[in-house]
Parts: C-alpha cells; sequence; structure tokens
C-alpha cells in the first residue's frame, strides 16, 4: 500500500491585550508532505516513510518581521508475530532547519492470550521550541534548547466475565517518564516579564486503573465506568513564579483522580451521570 498527504494551511490571529494596550496581528502558513508505503507479509508488517513540514509566519509581537521553521524526517516501523507475542520497533530520524535530530526510538512488546493482554513500551522524547517559544517580543529566548527525555510503560488488560447479557474487564498501567530541558513560560527573580526558559529536568511517574462493566437487555443498556489514576510529576528546581518548591507537584497535574460515568439506554431515550474527583 502507497500513500500520499499533501496539505497547505492559513491561520490568522488578532491578538489583543488591552492591559498592556499590545496589538499584534499574526499569520502562518504550513505547508505539509507525509509519503508512506505500507507492506504485509504473514506475520510481518513493514512501512517506510517521509515527511516534510514548512511553517512561515509574520508577526507584529516578534523580534523579526518573518520567521520560518523547516522539518523533515525519515520513519520506519517493522512489526512481527511469533506465538502470542507480537514485537514493534520504530524510529525516526529528522532534520531541523540546519542540524540533525537525534534519533527516536520506540520499542513494544504485547502477548495476547484468550481474555488476556499484557504490554511494555520505551521511548524517545523530542520537542523543537515554537515560534513564539523561539522569537515572541517580550520573552522570546532564541538560546533555548529542545526538550529532550524518555518514557517507558508496562500495563495489561483482562476481560473478567462475558457471559450472555454481562460484561466486565479491567486493565492497568503504569509509567516513568523522565524529561530534560522542559521548556516553560516563568518570571525570573528579579524581572517583571515572562520568559521561555529552559527549565530542568521533570520526573513523572504514576499508575492508571480502569473497571468497566455492561448489561445489555432487550429493552435496556446498563454501562459502569470507573477509572481511578494517581500520577506524581515534579521539577527538583525551585521556580518563584509559578511559585514551585523542589519536589513539589507540578500544579496543573492532578496528583488523584477518579472518574465515574454511568450510562443508561432505554428505546430512544439515553441517560448519562458522570463524577469526577481529584
Amino acid at each position: 500500500k502507497l500513500m500520499g498527504t499533501l496539505a497547505w494551511m492559513k491561520d490568522q490571529l488578532d491578538y489583543y491585550d488591552p492591559q498592556i494596550r499590545l496589538t499584534s496581528p499574526s499569520a502562518i502558513n504550513t505547508q505539509f508532505a507525509k509519503a508512506e508505503a505500507k507492506k504485509i507479509s504473514g506475520n510481518w508488517t513493514w512501512n517506510f516513510g517521509f515527511e516534510a513540514r514548512k511553517h512561515r509566519a509574520q508577526a507584529f509581537g516578534y523580534s523579526e518581521n518573518s520567521v520560518q521553521q523547516n522539518y523533515k524526517a525519515l520513519f520506519s516501523e517493522i512489526s512481527f508475530g511469533v506465538g502470542n507475542w507480537r514485537w514493534i520497533a520504530s524510529a525516526r530520524k529528522a532534520h531541523f532547519n540546519n542540524s540533525w535530530i537525534p534519533l527516536i526510538p520506540r520499542l513494544k512488546a504485547v502477548y495476547k492470550k484468550e481474555k488476556h493482554m499484557l504490554y511494555a513500551s520505551f521511548s524517545g522524547h523530542y520537542r523543537i521550541p515554537s515560534l513564539n517559544e523561539l522569537y515572541w517580543r517580550p520573552g522570546g529566548n532564541r538560546d533555548l534548547i529542545p526538550e529532550q527525555g524518555w518514557s517507558a510503560e508496562m500495563g495489561g488488560e483482562t476481560v473478567l466475565l462475558a457471559k450472555g447479557k454481562w460484561h466486565s474487564a479491567f486493565k492497568v498501567s503504569g509509567f516513568y517518564r523522565q524529561l530534560d530541558n522542559w521548556l516553560q513560560w516563568t518570571l525570573p527573580e528579579g524581572e517583571n516579564l515572562f520568559q521561555a526558559r529552559n527549565i530542568d529536568e521533570i520526573i513523572g511517574w504514576g499508575l492508571e486503573s480502569n473497571w468497566k462493566g455492561r448489561y445489555v437487555g432487550e429493552k435496556c443498556t446498563v454501562e459502569l465506568n470507573v477509572s481511578y489514576t494517581k500520577v506524581r510529576s515534579f521539577s527538583r528546581q525551585e521556580l518563584a513564579i509559578p511559585k514551585r518548591a523542589s519536589g513539589q507537584q507540578l500544579h496543573y497535574i492532578p496528583e488523584h483522580r477518579g472518574i465515574a460515568v454511568l450510562d443508561l439506554s432505554l428505546h430512544n431515550w439515553r441517560l448519562a451521570y458522570t463524577h469526577q474527583y481529584q
């Protein structure tokens, strides 16, 4: 199978901040192209492709009247099955502006047998600073370096009950993530304007779980979905604004979150109730 995509996008924004009397119109043009080949042979699947993106922006708020980013990448993935196992390996090698980006790998193993599934994965992370982070005036920083990191995850899913009108399943996963040179807008000590900066190492780990039960009758369907997530995400560097001590939970990531959804269907009527705690 051969697949191709071509796209051209234009975004315009009239940004206005009355507190500082700032009017900053901007326009961004994006050109995108992608070509991919996929081959399936027995238990093997292989695909290879090329991707290119070009962003050109004009904004009153930028330190330069017109800026652009050029991104090109080669990517490939191969997967094969042996018995109840499936192994997946992929990699991406990219070129950004005038420099090469380190190889970004991803590995995953999946085990399936009857009503049970287990998996484990490892992947790299690399994020290039955005145009605003680099060029916005004031606060943009052309000396920013990309975020880099890695993550690992493992989990499983099992069918607890599948009999007649009743069905129940449970899944759980755990993860660990580490991120260096985190890109964040902060207020440096002694300054009065926010600036884009590379902060430091971000560490995150957590547990995600979900239970789903469903009853399907002749005239009605009842489904209950309950999930719980615990996430510990923190930095070892102290910040004044937003105020954060070393090791303190990042303020926008809840440490505990529970969600329950009750869904009832009867004839042409449906009622759903969702409750969330965090």
